[in-house]
C-alpha cells in the first residue's frame, strides 16, 4: 500500500495542526471524521467488477453466506474479531520513520531537515556518554545492538525522507508506514513489556513502541502473501461518478465484512479514504441495521425494509445489476484501530474509532447479494489482509524464539547488515522480541 499525494482538505488541516506526532494523529482523525460527515454529497455508483469479489478476501470462500435472509437467521447483523489489532504510530517519514527519537523532548518539534541535523549533531555516542541510551530511536537501538557498520537501518530510514526533501524541500507530515502497522497488528501479538538488552555492554531496553516500530517496518518493506480486493483511486478530487474511482462495491463490502468478521472473526484492513490518499486501518467490528430505500425508515430486520425492484421511484435504476429483484438499504457502523503516539510506556492502550457507511444492496430472486450503490460519499477504497500464517521473508531466516540473541555471532551480524541495507529488520530477531514482550496467557 503506497502513500501518494494528500487531498487538499487533509493537507491544509495537517499543515495547520501537525506540530508534534500526537497532533498529527489527532489531525488525521479529525480530517477523517470531517470528510466522512459529508453524507449529503452525491451518490457513488459502483458495479461489482473483476478484482472486487469478496471470496478473494475472506477466510471462508467455499462456504460464504450470501443471502441477507440467512445472515439474519444466523444473527450476523453484528460481528467482531476474536483479537483486536494493536495501535502503533504510523512512524511519519518527516520525523525519520523508525529513526524518530520519540523519547527526546528536544526532537519533538523538528521537521525532517531539522531532525536530521539534530541527530547528526547529537550522535549515538553522545547519548550513551550521558546515560541516555533509552532516548535513542528504535532503529538506533537496533543498529547499536548488532553493532552494524554505518547504522544502516537508521540511515535507510532518514534516506527515505531525503528523497522527498531533495525533490520539493519538504516532507509531507501525513506520509508514513500505516500499511506495515496494519498488517503487523493483525498478524503478531501485541508487545506490552519492556525487553532488557545489552547494547555494546550498556544495559538498556527495547520499549513496546520500539518493538512495534521494527515490526511495522518489517511488514511495510517485506514480502508476504496477502489477499487484496477493490479498486484504487489516484484522483485528487474525484467526481462522484468517476469510472476511475469506483472502488469497492457495497455488495462486496457487506459480504466481506459479514463473512470475515461475523463468521471467521478475523480482522482485515481497509483503505478508509476513497480518493487520492491512502488510509490503512485494521477493521475489527461492525454492526448494521436496515432502512427502507423509498422512505428511509430504519428497521431491525431485512424482511421489514426490503422492497421489490420497480415498486418505488429509484434514482439508481439504470445502474442496477441485471438480475436485481429486491433492493434494501443498510446503515453499518464500522470500528477500526487508529494510530497512537510512541512512548516509553508499557501496556499501551489500544486506540479505536468508528464511522458509518450507508448503502443499498441489490439482491437476486434468492435474496443473495449481487451488487449495490453507495449512499455515503465517503466509503472504503480497497480491502486487504495478510494470508493467515504468513510472515515477511528476510535474508538468513531461521529459528526465532529459541535463538540466543545474548550471543551475537559474526554470521548474525552479517545477515543483519545485509537486511538493514535493504531497509529491513531481521525477521527472527523481531519475532524474538515479540515473544519476550507479548502478554503471556
Amino acid at each position: 500500500m503506497k502513500h501518494l499525494l494528500a487531498a487538499p482538505l487533509v493537507f491544509i488541516s495537517l499543515q495547520a495542526l501537525a506540530t508534534t506526532s500526537e497532533s498529527i494523529i489527532l489531525a488525521r482523525q479529525g480530517c477523517r471524521h470531517e470528510i466522512m460527515a459529508l453524507s449529503d454529497r452525491p451518490k457513488i455508483f459502483s458495479p461489482i467488477k473483476d478484482g472486487d469479489y469478496a471470496e478473494d478476501l475472506v477466510e471462508n470462500p467455499q462456504s460464504m453466506v450470501r443471502s441477507l435472509k440467512e445472515m439474519d437467521r444466523l444473527k450476523l447483523q453484528q460481528g467482531e474479531a476474536v483479537t483486536i489489532p494493536w495501535s502503533d504510530s504510523y512512524w511519519p517519514i518527516y520525523k525519520g520513520g523508525i529513526a524518530e527519537r520519540y523519547s527526546d523532548e528536544k526532537f519533538m518539534e523538528l521537521d525532517w531537515f531539522e531532525g536530521k541535523n539534530y541527530v547528526d549533531q547529537h550522535p549515538i555516542s553522545e547519548l550513551l556518554s550521558e546515560g541516555r541510551i533509552n532516548d535513542l530511536s528504535p532503529s538506533e537501538k537496533y543498529d547499536l545492538f548488532f553493532q552494524s557498520k554505518g547504522q544502516p537501518l537508521t540511515s535507510a530510514a532518514w534516506e527515505k525522507g531525503k528523497l522527498y526533501y531533495d525533490r520539493s524541500g519538504n516532507v509531507e507530515s501525513w506520509m508514513g508506514h500505516c500499511h506495515g502497522w496494519s498488517a503487523a497488528s493483525i498478524m503478531m501479538p501485541e508487545p506490552v513489556k519492556n525487553v532488557e538488552m545489552s547494547f555494546s555492554g550498556i544495559k538498556g531496553v527495547f520499549h513496546p513502541s520500539d518493538i512495534k516500530a521494527l515490526a511495522t517496518l518489517l511488514w511495510a518493506q517485506g514480502n508476504y502473501a496477502s489477499k487484496f480486493i477493490g479498486g484504487r483511486c489516484n484522483t485528487r478530487t474525484p467526481s462522484p461518478r468517476s469510472e476511475r474511482c469506483l472502488d469497492t462495491n457495497p455488495g462486496t463490502w457487506h459480504l466481506a465484512a459479514v463473512n470475515q468478521l461475523g463468521i471467521s472473526r478475523r480482522p482485515f484492513v481497509m483503505d478508509a479514504n476513497f480518493d487520492y490518499e491512502v488510509w490503512n486501518q485494521p477493521v475489527f467490528k461492525y454492526e448494521y441495521t436496515y432502512f427502507n430505500p423509498k422512505t428511509g425508515n430504519v428497521f431491525k430486520t431485512y424482511e421489514e425494509a426490503v422492497l421489490k425492484r420497480g415498486s418505488f421511484e429509484d434514482s439508481n435504476e439504470k445502474f442496477r445489476a441485471e438480475k436485481t429483484k429486491f433492493i434494501v438499504g443498510v446503515s453499518m457502523q464500522v470500528s477500526y484501530v487508529i494510530e497512537n503516539t510512541p512512548s516509553a510506556g508499557e501496556n499501551q492502550e489500544i486506540e479505536t474509532s468508528s464511522t458509518g457507511y450507508d448503502y443499498d444492496l441489490e439482491l437476486d430472486e434468492n435474496h443473495q447479494i449481487i451488487g449495490g450503490e453507495w449512499h455515503s460519499y465517503q466509503h472504503p477504497d480497497f480491502l486487504w489482509v495478510p494470508v493467515k500464517g504468513t510472515f515477511p521473508a528476510t535474508l538468513g531466516d531461521g529459528p526465532d524464539g529459541g535463538s540466543d540473541f545474548h550471543n551475537i555471532t559474526p554470521e548474525m551480524r552479517s545477515v543483519v547488515q545485509a537486511n538493514s541495507e535493504r531497509n529491513l529488520p531481521w525477521g527472527p530477531f523481531v519475532r524474538n522480541l515479540f515473544s519476550q514482550s507479548a502478554r503471556k496467557n
